[in-house]
Order: structure tokens, then sequence, then C-alpha cells
């Protein structure tokens, strides 16, 4: 049985049967004076029989047509082997239907022209059977109310060549069929049931033992005395020696053939040579599983869609960059992977409409969002899919990931643009320390000469000589990070423990935090390992983040630092309990010379982040949603040996 092929059958019956009684009208001349009308519903009542055999094993309306149809043909005349034309017409119309409806699946092809092949031949026979019956009938009939004998003989000789015609006809089937009786011996067989053999012999002196097909088959499981005994169609593969020495794998069917009182009077058996079919199967089994294992396990995203632009299939490669698994997306749109911006949405309309036209589009990057809404730059090529009618069958979407490649870029980009800024700032440090150093000193003069004047009142001379001391101080200051921002010192790498560093650190800011009335906690892991670190470096990016959280807290607060280790990695953290960073602050935190601050130099991020970077680590800095205040975080890779 084959439930859906016989749906399929039922949902298309009217243009098969269209298709079916215009051929048999145009091809067999004894057809072409039949009303079409008659035509269509005489292939219709055969193709519902048909219909119930594949929907429920049922034959009981296929043999209620033979039995319907072979009365009237008779009545006109009509040819036995022009007959069993219009049948294999019938067989045409249908296994062309199947090779449309499942160009995609080979397989599924196979299965379906398979299904189809016993009803037909059990039409052909038995209808033959059957119409050979009434015409012997008839000849009967007519032999004894014709006088001449010669008549007799001429009918009785148009019959032989009818059935030498049939004959050809089922011979031209490609498959052997033989009819057995109840003892098993074969009533009759078709000329490649014989030339299996490879020997002239007259199957009627044969049982089934003596084909080789059935020899290995023990009696319980031959599909021939199982049928007479169950009733129903039975199967059987069997796998024997040819008569050349070479394995050969067989297909056998066989079908009841009952008579008036519904007895299994014979047995008729299908015998198909399936060797090259099995071996067609395991070439594509290996190259269905080849292809299988080249798309799941690909680290590109590989996602099938059908016409509509529905997921049918996601590979694992799919599931890491996007975080889907695969019951979550199949069936689903491709829109279920969210733009990152609007833009990125009008993007991709541009990209569908441009494979629509076409028929491809390569390297296009966009940006999604995973399912933990994180945004993805990609870049994809999409392609469409056809069948070997040139049919549009769906379509394929190839996404790498290209975040790592984006970041590596912006980085590169933020480096040069550093290194001029750090040129201009070393330039402009270098112009301005030496008129500093001698404002400084004619400062410091003047105070001598205001100093030795006598009957004067100098404090206010002295106030502003102090002021003009005091900007000179900060000026100088400046120009020191600008200097110590554009000529970072080449790292000093030794072995030393992050937990030493971060306690020393403690040590040297303890009064100060003190005196601010900020509360100092400590979390370190103790199992940390020592590893290769500049330590007087590392110690001045913590400084710059802990100053930064010691100014986020001036009424006073908790300052955090922990230490923890995940995989090759060492982690320090920073935590403070003030108001946060604003939000449109977040991504500009560690660009040069950008701050916050009345008299800060937007310099202290930057440098810890260039001495992290130095050290093969990162850094990032967050709110901490759960209460007040920002956290920052740095990664360093824990290395025990110099890299050579």
């Amino acid at each position: 049985m084959d439930r859906a092929l016989a749906e399929l059958i039922r949902k298309n019956r009217e243009r098969i049967v269209e298709t079916w009684a215009r051929r048999i009208k145009a091809s067999i001349p004894e057809y072409r004076k039949r009303p079409l009308e008659e035509l269509r519903r005489t292939t219709g009542a055969h193709l519902d029989g048909l219909i119930d055999v594949l929907d429920r094993d049922d034959y009981s309306s296929l043999t209620r047509f033979m039995r319907e149809i072979a009365p009237m043909r008779m009545s006109l005349r009509f040819s036995l082997s022009n007959i069993q034309r219009a049948f294999l017409i019938g067989k045409t119309v249908v296994s062309n239907f199947i090779e449309i409806e499942y160009a995609s699946d080979p397989r599924r092809t196979l299965d379906a022209l398979r299904a189809i092949e016993e009803p037909f031949h059990r039409t052909l026979y038995q209808y033959s059977d059957l119409y050979q019956g009434m015409q012997i009938r008839e000849a009967e009939k007519r032999s004894r109310e014709l006088v001449r004998a010669e008549e007799e003989r001429r009918f009785l000789e148009r019959l032989k060549a009818e059935k030498a015609k049939l004959d050809g006809i089922m011979s031209a089937i490609g498959a052997g069929i033989a009819l057995f009786d109840r003892d098993l011996r074969v009533v009759w067989a078709n000329r490649t049931v014989l030339e299996m053999l490879g020997d002239e012999v007259e199957p009627i002196e044969l049982t089934c033992r003596d084909l080789y097909w059935h020899k290995g088959v023990g009696c319980p499981q031959c599909p021939t005395r199982r049928c007479f005994e169950t009733g129903g169609l039975e199967r059987a593969l069997q796998e024997v020696r040819d008569l050349d020495g070479s394995l050969r794998t067989y297909q056998i069917t066989s079908t009841p053939i009952r008579n008036e009182r519904g007895e299994v009077q014979q047995v008729l058996e299908l015998v198909q040579d399936i060797t090259d079919l099995r071996e067609l199967e395991a070439e594509l089994d290996k190259q269905q599983e080849f292809l299988t294992a080249v798309t799941s396990g690909s680290a590109d995203a590989i996602i099938g869609l059908d016409t509509e632009d529905r997921i049918v299939s996601w590979n694992r490669g799919a599931e890491k960059i996007f975080g889907y698994e695969a019951d979550e997306v199949l069936g689903k749109p491709l829109s279920v992977l969210r733009p990152a911006e609007p833009q990125d949405e009008d993007a991709l309309a541009r990209i569908r409409q441009q494979v629509r036209e076409r028929g491809f589009a390569r390297n296009v990057e966009t940006a999604r969002r995973a399912k933990d809404g994180h945004v993805v730059h990609v870049d994809l090529t999409w392609t469409v899919l056809r069948d070997r009618r040139g049919r549009v069958i769906g379509s394929s979407v190839i996404v790498r990931d290209v975040s790592e490649r984006k970041k590596l870029e912006k980085q590169i980009i933020q480096a040069e643009r550093l290194a001029a800024v750090g040129r201009l700032a070393a330039r402009v440090a270098h112009e301005i320390r030496n008129p500093l150093s001698s404002i400084s000193l004619n400062v410091e003069l003047l105070g001598d000469e205001i100093s030795a004047l006598d009957g004067h009142d100098k404090s206010e001379a002295n106030a502003l000589l102090q002021a003009i001391s005091s900007e000179v101080d900060r000026l100088t200051f400046l120009t020191e990070e600008y200097l110590q921002f554009s000529r970072m010192p080449e790292l000093r790498l030794e072995k030393a423990n992050l937990n030493d560093v971060v306690r020393d650190l403690c040590e040297f800011v303890e009064q100060e935090l003190h005196s601010k009335k900020i509360t100092l906690r400590l979390e370190l892991d103790e199992t940390l390992p020592e590893q290769l670190l500049d330590a007087g470096q590392i110690r001045r990016a913590l400084l710059n983040l802990v100053r930064n959280a010691i100014e986020a807290m001036p009424g006073g607060g908790e300052l955090t630092l922990r230490t923890w280790r995940e995989g090759d990695s060492a982690f320090v953290a920073v935590r403070d309990t003030g108001p946060g960073i604003p939000p449109e602050e977040l991504s500009r935190i560690f660009d040069p010379f950008h701050t916050t601050k009345d008299f800060g130099t937007g310099l202290g991020l930057s440098i810890a982040r260039q001495i992290v970077r130095e050290h093969g680590g990162d850094i990032t800095c967050r709110n901490v949603l759960d209460r007040h205040g920002a956290e920052c975080v740095i990664r360093l890779p824990i290395r025990t040996e110099l890299e050579r």
C-alpha cells in the first residue's frame, strides 16, 4: 500500500483521466470512434480501482471495472491487443505524472513506480484472461451457430494471434511473469521468465522450485505458497547466484487470482531483478550521507529554503552562529532571523529581489540578531535551486560569521587612529613642555623679586603667581599624560601572581579610600597560578580603573576587586556603587581624549586598554543591572612561557 501516492493521484484524478482518455482516442483506431465522455468514464473507473489498491490494498473495484468493461468492448469487437494498449497508455500517463511530482526525490520516484507496477500487470493478465474467456465462449457459441468448419478455424486462428500479441505485450513489460496453480506448477510464463532461466524449456513442466530465484527460499517463506494460504498480496526479496555466478537480488510479488466463488484459484507471480536498483539506492545513500556530513559539519550556516522562503533545513553551523535549534526555526520564514537595525531589513529585501532577478546573490554583508539578542555580522550567498527540469524548488543560503573580522577591522582602524593621535599628542606635548618649563622658571623668579620688595602689600601678587603656577603644573601633568600615551613602554614580562598585583594596589590606595569613606572588598581566587605579566603596567591599568571608581563615589560607597579563572584566562574586575555609566557613553569610554570630567585628559581608560591588549587580553565595562554601579573586567591569557 502507498496511501500518500493514492491521495496524490486522487487529488489529480481529473487531469490524469483527461490525459489518458485523449491519448487512447488519438493513438488507437478502434477508440477514435468512441465518445470522449465514455472514455473519461472508463479510464476514471480504472484509475479509481488503482487508487483503492494503493490506499487499502483492495482489488474489488479493479476487478469490478474489468468485468463491466469486458462485455462492452466485446460487443464492439475491440481487439484484445488494443485494449491492452489502452491499459499500458494509462500506465505511461500515471508513470509520467509520478516522475514529474517526485522529480526532486529519485528514491521516492522509484518506490512510487514500483507501487503501480503490480496493479497494472495484474489488470493486464486478469483482463486478458477474462476477455479471452469471453472470446472463447463467444467462439464456442458462434462455432455452434456456424455451419462451416472453415469459419470456426479462422476464428480460432484469430484468437491465437491475439494471444500471441498478448504474450508479446506481457513479455515487453520487462519483468518476469508466471502463473501458478494450487500445486505450485507453472501454468503460463512470459518470455522474460524463459530468458531468465537461460534454457529453452516448457514452463508448464516446471514448479516454483525449478525457478532459480526461488531456490534457497524455504516453503514457509515462499511468497507464492503464502499467497494461496493467506489469500492476500505477498512479497519477498531474495539474493541468489545467477546462472553466470553473479549475485543478484530479486523482488517477488505474488497476487491471488480468484474464481467466481472468491476462492484463490491461481497465483500470478511478478519477479523483478532489482540488483541495479539496489546498487543505485546504495550509491544514493552514500551520496546522501556524504552531503549530510558536509552540510552538518560545516562551520558556516547552510540554510535550505522552500519556494516561499520558509526554512526547511538548518545545520549545526547555523545553530552555532544564530543560537536557534533546528526545531525552533524549521517551517518558519527566513525573517525569523531579526535584523540588527531597520536598514538591515531593507538590505535583506534588496538581496531577495536580486536573487529573484538573477538567481543568486554573492558575498553580501548584513547584520542579524542571534537568539540571545547579540548582533552577528554575516557574509551571505543566496542561490536559487532548480530540479533537472529547470523548475525552481527552493533556494540555499550559506552564511559566514564575519563578526570577528569586523571587530578586527574596527580595531585596526582604531589602532591607526590612535597611532596618529599619539604622534600628534607627542608633538604637541613636546612643543608645549619647553615653554611651560620657561614659564614655571620665570614665575619662580618673579616670586623672588616680589618677595624682595619692602613696604608694599604683596598678597594679591602672590595669589596671582600661585594661580599661574597651579595652572602651569596642571598643563605639565597633561603633557606628561600625552607623552605616556604616545610612548607606551615596551612590556617586561616576568612571572607574577595577579592577586599580588591587586593586593599591592590596594595598599597604595588604602588611605585615600579611608579618607573618602569608601569600603574596600576583596574577593581573590587563591588558585590563580603565576603567569607572565608586566606587573607595573598591569598595576597602572588597574589604578586607572580604581581612580575612575573612586571618582564615581564622591559621597562614599563600596569598591570591590575580584579575581577568578575561566579556562586559560585570568580575570580581574573592579566594581563600584556609583551612579553607573550613562548608556550613551558606554560605546565611547575607551576613545582617547573622551572624558566627562572637568579636568580629565580622557586617556586613562585608553591607556588601560592599550596595556591589556599588549598582554593579549581585553577589557570591557558595563553597568551592574542588579544594583547601582559599574564594573570593568580585565581578561588576561594565562601564559607561563614566552612565545617563540
